[in-house]
């Protein structure tokens, strides 16, 4: 549990970095490293909702098949989205 608690301040501290580049007006680097730090971070939240979907919910193994190709595209589509909305990207 530690884990997913570590994981989400690592998310946060990334759109900090992304909005204090942003913000710094070309000054800074390491939007990548930022970039980065948050795409990392949604890992183990992934794992989990397999984790979840396998053991407690026992859902079929098509469905899992799917979410197991559809789910990182989607997220990383969405982050994507969530970035541009606020320039950070």
């Amino acid at each position: 549990m530690l884990n997913y608690f570590i994981c989400l301040g690592a998310i946060y501290l990334g759109f900090q970095a992304l909005r204090e580049i942003r913000d710094g007006g070309g000054k800074r680097d390491g939007k990548l490293l930022a970039l980065c730090s948050v795409v990392l971070s949604l890992i183990p939240y992934y794992f989990g909702l397999l984790y979840i979907l396998i053991s407690i919910l026992r859902v079929s193994e098509t469905l899992l098949a799917a979410v197991i190709l559809l789910l990182p595209p989607a997220v990383l589509l969405s982050l994507y989205l969530l970035l541009k909305r606020y320039r950070l990207v």
